[in-house]
């Protein structure tokens, strides 16, 4: 089935990522006139609702849920409503409240605040955290008692996240005349409940003042791209209070110290620690690591290596973990995926 994602967004990246593994991806939809024509990964178009008739497709996904109802319509009077499925259809994904403590077939999450709809392939332990927007969390990851995220695309399969660690995907402009976000938002949602039952200074008109700010903000407006996420790979540690910034990219296999601040992409297998972070050195030989990564065994998960010697992995060993995987006596993980909602 051939399918586009309708948004760009953190959620909509996560989606189509998701799509990929099953599905054919097609592309994206969006109605942000400044995404138009550009590649989200320098791969896949985002084309303009009027486009759709020249798009060879099967179904579209609605990824933007705040703006659901707005978006279906829109699509709805283009005739295109019988198009649309749910993501959950479409992947076969559960629905499970998103509030208070949930313990729930192999999901563990005590004492969280997770703000928006967020995907969760089980099995995940999330234990006191703030999730502000992150597309998806893979299996077997675990995160910790203090860690903060924000707009995360997603994070990978057996990943470890220690306690107050930060994961921060949004920054500032440091352009304007001022760094206050009330003049450069990029959620006007979160402008106007800023000043929700607070008066403006005298003189100003608040409609007004907001007509001005979007102004500012669709002349200014720069395409999404690939540094605009931050994607955690598979198999990941994230050592005790680092902190991992916007535009990031952590490698399969990679390791962050703790205390360590992340502002450039992270190769796989790496160990870097500092402000700012750098390569300390590889936990592996450059060879080992490009058959790791070739091999994916985080596709497979810990069956496939009981009983090889999986301390300092040599060749002789990851030509039997090949040999098992090419047997076929080892299917890709079956896992179920949940979309953690109100």
């Amino acid at each position: 089935m051939r399918v586009l994602v309708w948004g760009t967004n953190y959620m909509g990246q996560s989606y189509a990522d998701l799509i990929g593994q099953k599905e054919e991806f097609v592309g994206y939809v969006d109605n942000a006139e400044h995404m138009w024509g550009t590649k989200i990964d320098g791969i896949y178009p985002v084309f303009s609702p009027k486009e759709l008739p020249e798009v060879q497709y099967d179904a579209i996904v609605i990824s933007c849920t705040a703006s659901y109802q707005d978006v279906f319509e829109q699509i709805s009077d283009m005739g295109y409503a019988d198009k649309v499925i749910m993501v959950e259809e479409l992947l076969g994904i559960r629905s499970v409240e998103r509030t208070g403590t949930i313990v729930q077939d192999k999901i563990k999450i005590w004492d969280s605040i997770i703000s928006k709809d967020m995907l969760i392939e089980a099995p995940v332990l999330l234990y006191k955290v703030h999730i502000r927007s992150c597309g998806y969390i893979g299996a077997y990851t675990y995160v910790l008692q203090g860690v903060s995220m924000k707009n995360v695309t997603k994070i990978g399969r057996f990943c470890t996240i220690a306690e107050n660690a930060v994961l921060w995907n949004a920054s500032h402009s440091l352009e304007t005349i001022s760094a206050h976000p009330m003049f450069l938002p990029k959620y006007f949602s979160w402008l106007e409940n800023f000043y929700a039952g607070m008066e403006m200074d005298d003189g100003i008109d608040k409609e007004e003042f907001l007509k001005w700010c979007r102004d500012i903000r669709k002349k200014h407006e720069q395409p999404v791209n690939k540094k605009k996420t931050l994607i955690i790979g598979n198999d990941v540690w994230i050592g005790n209070g680092a902190k991992v910034l916007q535009g990031v990219t952590v490698g399969d296999g990679a390791v962050i110290g703790a205390g360590a601040i992340v502002t450039k992409d992270v190769p796989p297998y790496a160990i870097v620690g500092g402000n700012p972070a750098h390569i300390i050195r590889y936990r592996f030989s450059q060879d080992i690591i490009g058959r790791l990564l070739k091999i994916k065994w985080w596709q497979y998960g810990a069956k496939v290596l009981i009983g090889l010697d999986i301390v300092n992995p040599t060749h002789e060993m990851l030509d039997e973990l090949e040999e098992r995987i090419q047997s076929g006596r080892y299917p890709k993980m079956n896992t179920k995926w949940y979309r953690l909602q109100k």
